[in-house]
Formats: structure tokens, sequence, C-alpha cells
């Protein structure tokens, strides 16, 4: 028989569920986007990363992969190029996406990440305006060298990294 789910907490981004005696966090709305912009100079890709404060790890700001959530009525792709404006500046459109599959973060949280990576070599850039938020008015933008890139303690990120290397055959 299956216990039906007991909310323990509940507010405008997260949910925790007692769900049989296991606790579970809903991030947002259980759907969320994770994008990777990314440039050729010359050979070589860089990444950009979105650095942001992160209170789950302390007082840092750690670099991750622009995320949203999905907004009701909104698909994955749409919620991209929302994103992307957002956290970016860079206007695009949703066949310019390039789909990376998807992932689920954690057997805690309950999401499903969709993943999308981006070229934006000699694209414009306006400033990002973010969502008004507070953290995301903190955040700014940095470009990555492969390097630095292997770095980065996103898992998110890494996966990215990894599934868009594999599609441009590096």
């Amino acid at each position: 028989m299956e216990l039906p789910d007991q909310v323990l907490f509940e507010n405008n981004w997260v949910t925790v569920i007692d769900r049989g005696g296991w606790t579970v966090v809903r991030d947002m709305n259980g759907l969320g986007v994770a994008l990777l912009p990314y440039q050729f100079r010359g050979t070589n890709l860089w990444y950009l990363a979105r650095m942001e404060p992160c209170p789950s790890h302390g007082p840092l700001i750690l670099p991750s992969c622009i995320t949203g959530g999905l907004d009701e009525g909104e698909t994955p792709e749409q919620c991209a190029v929302r994103e992307l404006k957002e956290e970016a500046g860079y206007k695009v459109t949703q066949d310019q996406l390039i789909p990376l599959g998807e992932v689920w973060p954690s057997k805690l949280v309950e999401l499903r990440v969709f993943m999308y990576a981006i070229n934006v070599t000699g694209m414009a850039q306006t400033p990002p305006k973010g969502d008004g938020s507070v953290y995301e008015a903190l955040a700014e933008n940095a470009w990555y060298d492969a390097k630095q890139a292997l770095a980065v303690p996103d898992a998110v990120w890494g996966t990215m990294i990894l599934r868009l290397r594999d599609k441009l055959g590096l």
C-alpha cells in the first residue's frame, strides 16, 4: 500500500514532503532547465558559468550552469530561452538550442532538469537583468576555458560539458 504524500513545509520555491517515511524536497515545481552557453575562441571551447550565491553551501559564490524553473504552461525550451536572456543577456530562438537530455540531480530532490547548450560565438549580448530576486542581483557571469571548467563543482555542469563535447565529436 502506497502512503499519500504529507507536505511538511512549502514556500514559493521548495516543498518538503514526507513520502512514506522518506523526506523528499521538490525544487520549484519539480521541473527545471540548465543551460551551457559556449563559444569558440580559435579552436578552443570556452563555457559561460553563472557566479551566484549558493546558501546551501555556506556564504559562497560558486560557478554553475544557468538554471531556472518552468513557469506554469511553459515548455522547457521556452524556459531555456527566457532564462538565457534573463541571466546571460543572450536573445536566442528555441531552434538554436542544442538538447543535451535530462537529469535528476539528486535522489533526495524531486527535480527533473532539461539541459541545453547554445553556441553564442559572435552573438550580441546585452547586460543580463535577472528576475529581480536578491540572489540574481548578486550574480555575475564568467567565461571558463576547458581546464577551468573541469574544476567547477556543479555536477549538472559537468554532465552538460561531457554531453556537449560528445555531440560536437570532441
